[in-house]
């Protein structure tokens, strides 16, 4: 029984390390990947804010795993770089417009989002952002998939690598804040 305990825990420790390569391996293209998301989100809504929850914010991710990334509006804190944080740390004030640039598609309406089409300002923001999206060399434009009867709607993608480049492809989960969202929850 002891010969079989220390065989299990040898080859669970191997398989933890084998997991941890290979994730780590990938780190630099996630965190790539994230920059370009961030960077696509502020060209539509340059206030905002996007940052990683789920398995990889919590360090718990597989190399399967995608990233969940979620869009805060107006979270842009100001703080006096001489003083560092403070008391006096405030947020800064609403976009009016972006309450409606921001309201959900129709119900019935399901757009993946192609090259050729622009967004108007009566499409939610899971089109707008799927519309700029297309648009990004580092997306494979047909993945793009929005889910916006659910719950918490998601907008879907695979971020591909450049060809010369060991990265896996990485699908990537971006969600509006919500009330319901748990996800900042599960940032380590």
């Amino acid at each position: 029984p002891s010969e079989c305990l220390r065989f299990l825990d040898v080859s669970i420790h191997a398989f933890v390390h084998a997991v941890e390569l290979q994730t780590q391996s990938q780190d630099s293209y996630r965190l790539h990947v994230q920059a370009l998301c961030k960077r696509a989100v502020q060209m539509l809504w340059p206030r905002s804010s996007v940052e990683l929850v789920g398995s990889f914010a919590s360090s718990l991710a597989l190399p399967s795993s995608g990233l969940d990334l979620v869009i805060y509006l107006h979270r842009i804190e100001l703080r006096r770089m001489a003083e560092g944080p403070g008391p006096d740390q405030r947020l800064l004030c609403p976009i009016d417009e972006d309450a409606d640039q921001l309201r959900p598609m129709p119900s019935g309406h399901e757009s993946p989002g192609h090259p050729g089409s622009m967004p108007s300002p009566s499409f939610g923001w899971q089109q707008q952002l799927s519309c700029r999206l297309a648009q990004e060399k580092w997306v494979v434009s047909d993945s793009i998939r929005v889910t916006a009867h659910a719950a918490i709607p998601v907008l879907s993608l695979i971020a591909a690598p450049e060809e010369d480049s060991v990265a896996c492809p990485v699908r990537v989960d971006i969600q509006l804040e919500d009330p319901n969202h748990c996800g900042h929850r599960s940032k380590a």
